[in-house]
């Protein structure tokens, strides 16, 4: 196994970003071709800016071997124990739009996370909810995910996970880890849902969507 070192430009950040970016070293420990290595290198460099954005350690280096290793795992123990599968059979509950069918996906115990992206002319404007699995029902039924798992025929918000559901045919992906996107998405959409293990289970981690205001529609809508 041969070691690569990967230099990157810091480009458009501050100074001082920029100079604690210059100064961090990600090693790359890979098999085969140096193609390869610029696959990798692109995860090293989101690895890299995340260090600086919370506050690189020590002398700023990051080594990527745990952060792809760790990666390669969840996505292979996801598709050996069923993941897709599980996903396919939530999406098909939301498609029913039956609470107590869609509320069967998330936790029977701790909290998991919705997040909702307005999009404006002013940028983007995100809310984050944390709740019980004591909560789901009511936030499902009433609550802030009402209008995520239904369907308003006469004024139907546009960007909300049952919207896009509909709109956006086709299965949706995995990214690296425990995390789907719809066809077309990227490690960036707004409109995720992430699952981890309870209690030998698949359950839903955390989930988001989005709203469209004042604002441009997405070029996957209408």
């Amino acid at each position: 196994m041969r070691g690569h070192r990967v230099i990157f430009q810091a480009r458009g950040h501050k100074p001082q970003a920029r100079h604690a970016l210059q100064r961090t070293r990600c090693v790359i420990l890979t098999r085969g071709s140096r193609a390869a290595v610029g696959v990798v290198g692109f995860l090293c460099l989101f690895a890299a800016s995340e260090s600086v954005a919370q506050g690189a350690r020590g002398r700023g280096e990051v080594s990527l071997t745990s952060v792809v290793a760790a990666e390669a795992r969840d996505g292979h123990h996801a598709e050996q124990n069923g993941l897709p599968a599980r996903m396919d059979q939530f999406l098909r509950a939301v498609r029913r739009r039956n609470v107590d069918s869609i509320s069967a996906f998330f936790p029977r115990r701790g909290d998991w996370t919705y997040q909702r992206t307005k999009h404006v002319r002013a940028g983007r404007q995100v809310g984050r909810w944390r709740f019980g699995a004591e909560d789901t029902p009511r936030a499902i039924r009433s609550g802030p995910l009402e209008s995520s798992f239904t369907i308003n025929p006469e004024e139907q918000p546009v960007g909300t996970l049952s919207h896009q559901l509909a709109i956006r045919r086709g299965r949706w992906r995995q990214l690296p880890g425990l995390r789907f996107v719809p066809p077309g998405g990227g490690p960036t959409s707004d409109i995720f849902v992430t699952w981890r293990r309870e209690d030998g289970a698949w359950v839903i981690s955390s989930i988001g969507d989005e709203l469209f205001g004042d604002t441009k529609l997405p070029p996957w809508c209408c």
